[in-house]
């Protein structure tokens, strides 16, 4: 029994040890990356203000990259009268691309890279928050003689809402790209990922039950 404890206690303390690893990692990612694609969106509008992008041709002073499908389902990419890159893409593929390329404009791939840019940020502050209270909760478990505590309940519940929040930004920010570049980007979610976070969520539900008998027996 006391080598079950032990070892359940030392898996505990590794969790504690490997997310508040993860939690520094990811902290110091989302600053660089932070300060990053905020340099980039002040210096890319003026850049790309001076871009013409018009029935997929780009011009830039006196470049041209022109993005075309031939009748194969061949993405050309060229640069002056050189192809650069030919991807092979299938029908739904191609036709996807060829929508893209006649609705894209300067403005739009401006406002395209600046809400990939916020997202970015967005997410990548609520994964740091969430590998920081997932270290607060195996340092919880590690110091409490039982793991059913009320701050536990709600650090697993916090962990199950940040989840569902950047759940839920994936799909807003498929519909706000769309609205953005005019065009129809599939919007499709992962059942196993709403399950996991769900599950999470009913974990929370277990603690506060394990609590609530605990504080009765005692």
């Amino acid at each position: 029994m006391k080598t079950k404890k032990k070892s359940t206690k030392a898996i505990i303390v590794s969790f504690s040890d490997l997310f508040k690893i993860l939690s520094t990692i990811s902290m110091v990612i989302t600053i660089i990356v932070s300060f990053l694609m905020i340099l980039v969106s002040v210096v890319l509008p003026p850049l790309i203000k001076n871009i013409d992008i018009k029935n997929g041709v780009v011009t830039y002073e006196n470049t041209k990259i022109e993005m075309f499908v031939d009748t194969n389902y061949v993405l050309n990419i060229k640069v002056g009268d050189e192809t650069k890159l030919s991807i092979q893409l299938d029908e739904s593929s191609a036709i996807e691309a060829v929508q893209f390329i006649n609705n894209l404009t300067t403005n739009k791939l401006i406002g395209f890279l600046e809400t990939i840019f916020i997202l970015a940020i967005v997410e990548l502050i609520l994964l740091t928050i969430i590998y920081n209270k997932s270290r607060k909760l195996f340092k919880q478990m590690r110091i409490e003689k039982t793991p059913f505590t009320k701050e536990s309940h709600h650090l697993i519940k916090s962990i199950a809402s940040l989840l569902l929040s950047i759940f839920i930004i994936d799909i807003i920010s498929k519909f706000a790209l769309s609205h953005i570049t005019d065009y129809p980007i599939t919007v499709n979610f992962s059942f196993s990922d709403l399950i996991f976070i769900l599950a999470i969520f009913f974990l929370a539900y277990i603690f506060k039950y394990g609590n609530r008998l605990e504080n009765k027996e005692g």
